[in-house]
């Protein structure tokens, strides 16, 4: 998986767990939402987010636009 991603509107990663590996992004453009167990949040350029293994988590780009995200693990 190439570690920068861009995202388009409906294309993030539905509810799901990593068991061996935390999870982090760093905002490059537009904004998404984050879901980390109960916790949701939007994130907008040049936010970092860090998603602990164990903790249920999805994201998805906010309304119309798209994401470009550096994925690190």
């Amino acid at each position: 998986m190439h570690p920068v991603v861009t995202w388009a509107s409906r294309h993030g990663a539905p509810l799901h767990v990593h068991s061996h590996d935390d999870e982090c992004f760093y905002v490059l453009d537009g904004t998404i939402t984050v879901r980390c167990g109960d916790e949701r949040f939007e994130a907008g350029p040049r936010a970092f987010v860090f998603l602990p293994r164990g903790i249920p988590h999805e994201w998805d780009v906010v309304g119309a636009g798209v994401a470009t995200v550096l994925i690190i693990t």
